[in-house]
């Protein structure tokens, strides 16, 4: 079934038409107010976009959002050097074992699906 583009709000058509990596982010990301943002926001963590969002678009988001998303990406930071130990730990402990394995969640994504692992907040 094809998505009706009409039905979806504006605030997210603006993200994903600034997320599409063309020349020029979405002016679209303007006309956001300030009451949709919150929501916008929520959206935006469920999908893993958040970071990529002020990435690629930072200059355009208002100052509160542009705050609240930093303080994601301090406290992803740090969840991500935890996450990246852990991973190689488990890894040391498998090939010391003979043990061949593959990764195929979180991380690994990076740069097929991210340009970098800190631009998607790992959820698994």
């Amino acid at each position: 079934m094809p998505l009706d583009w009409d039905s979806v709000p504006s605030s997210v058509r603006a993200v994903v038409e600034a997320l599409r990596f063309s020349e020029s982010p979405s002016e679209r990301l303007r006309d956001v107010s300030e009451k949709e943002w919150p929501a916008l926001l929520d959206w935006c963590d469920r999908r893993q976009v958040t970071l990529l969002l002020h990435e690629l678009c930072g200059a355009q988001l208002p100052d509160a959002v542009r705050g609240r998303i930093a303080l994601s990406r301090e406290r992803y930071a740090l969840r991500f050097v935890r996450i990246e130990s852990e991973l190689m730990e488990i890894a040391d402990a498998m090939r010391n074992r003979g043990i061949e394995f593959v990764v195929l969640k979180g991380i690994t994504h990076a740069p097929a699906l991210t340009p970098h692992p800190l631009l998607r907040a790992q959820a698994d």
